[in-house]
């Protein structure tokens, strides 16, 4: 018996895999704006303005806020929404979920569902 307790007791255990590390590095947006995901705040940082759009987006605002993992590859987050006058934001309470290596698909209420493209891990 003494045998048997030994061997179950060193039985490697498996880490469980970080839900965030796909989302790590920077994401394109179709309107051509980026952003970089940090794992540690669980947000992502607009590194580019959208070139399509002059909504008054700032380089260094929180495009996604409190990201949170709710499941294998899916995810709920706030992203940034801007106004047209320039002035008014709000942040919506939005999915996302990995498309493919490369792709995440995007679903904001009342905004048309997109996808972002990786840019660099």
């Amino acid at each position: 018996m003494a045998l048997l307790a030994f061997v179950f007791s060193c039985k490697k255990k498996h880490a469980e895999p970080d839900p965030y590390a796909f989302l790590a590095g920077k994401w394109r947006y179709a309107n051509g704006a980026e952003c970089e995901f940090k794992a540690s705040s669980k947000t992502a940082v607009g590194t580019k303005v959208p070139d399509t759009i002059d909504y008054g987006f700032v380089v260094g605002e929180d495009y996604w806020r409190k990201v949170v993992s709710t499941g294998t590859n899916q995810w709920e987050y706030e992203q940034i929404v801007r106004y047209s006058d320039k002035i008014k934001i709000e942040y919506r309470k939005s999915r996302m979920a990995k498309k493919d290596d490369n792709t995440l698909s995007i679903s904001t209420p009342d905004l048309s569902d997109t996808e972002l493209n990786r840019v660099s891990p």
